[in-house]
C-alpha cells in the first residue's frame, strides 16, 4: 500500500518522479523518497536491499526439496548442491532483472500463473472427475511406491496441452 502511495504521489513530487524514472525504477523510487532523511535514508536503503536473501531464502529451500522429490536419485544429493544451484540460477536472472526489474518480473509472475493453473487444473481433474470427489480412493500408502503409482502420462499430456493453449 505505501509502495502504491508513493508511485501514485510520485508525479506530484519532482525528486520522486526523477527517482522513478520511466515507471520501471522501484529502487530509484524509494532511493529518492528516502532521501530527504539524509544518512538514514542511505542505511534504510541498504537495510531494505539486505532483506532480499532472506525473501529469496524459502525459494531456495524449496527448489531443493522439490528437486529431491522427483526421483530417489536426487534425494541422495545433498540439500546445500540444489542451494548452490539454485544461487547459479538465481544471479543471471538477477542481473537481468536490475536492468529491465519490471518486465523481468511481469515474465516471471506470468510463468508462476501458467504453471499454477496447469496444476490446479489437472488436480482438480483428478479428484473432482477420476475419483469423484471420494478421498477413500486415495491409497495413502503408496504415495512413495512407484510401482503401485500410475506413469503419470495423461497429467503430462495434459499439462503441455495446457500450455499449448495458454501460450498460443
Amino acid at each position: 500500500m505505501l509502495g502504491a502511495a508513493f508511485a501514485a504521489a510520485a508525479p506530484l513530487v519532482p525528486a520522486w518522479q526523477a527517482g522513478l524514472g520511466d515507471g520501471s525504477d522501484v529502487g530509484g523510487l524509494l532511493e529518492s523518497v528516502l532521501a530527504m532523511t539524509g544518512g538514514f535514508g542511505k542505511f534504510l536503503t541498504v537495510v531494505i536491499a539486505l532483506t532480499i536473501p532472506s525473501a529469496v531464502a524459502p525459494t531456495m529451500y524449496s527448489f531443493g526439496t522439490s528437486a529431491m522429490s522427483i526421483a530417489p536419485f536426487f534425494a541422495k544429493i545433498p540439500r546445500y548442491f540444489y542451494a548452490i544451484i539454485s544461487t547459479a540460477i538465481l544471479i543471471p536472472v538477477a542481473i537481468v532483472g536490475a536492468t529491465r526489474f519490471y518486465n523481468t518480473l511481469i515474465d516471471i509472475l506470468s510463468i508462476i500463473g501458467y504453471w499454477t493453473a496447469s496444476f490446479a487444473a489437472i488436480v482438480f481433474a483428478e479428484h473432482f472427475i477420476m475419483r469423484r470427489a471420494n478421498f477413500s480412493t486415495y491409497i495413502p500408502e503408496n504415495w512413495n511406491k512407484s510401482s503401485h503409482l500410475p506413469l503419470g502420462i495423461a497429467a503430462v499430456l495434459a499439462f503441455v496441452g495446457s500450455i499449448g493453449l495458454i501460450v498460443p
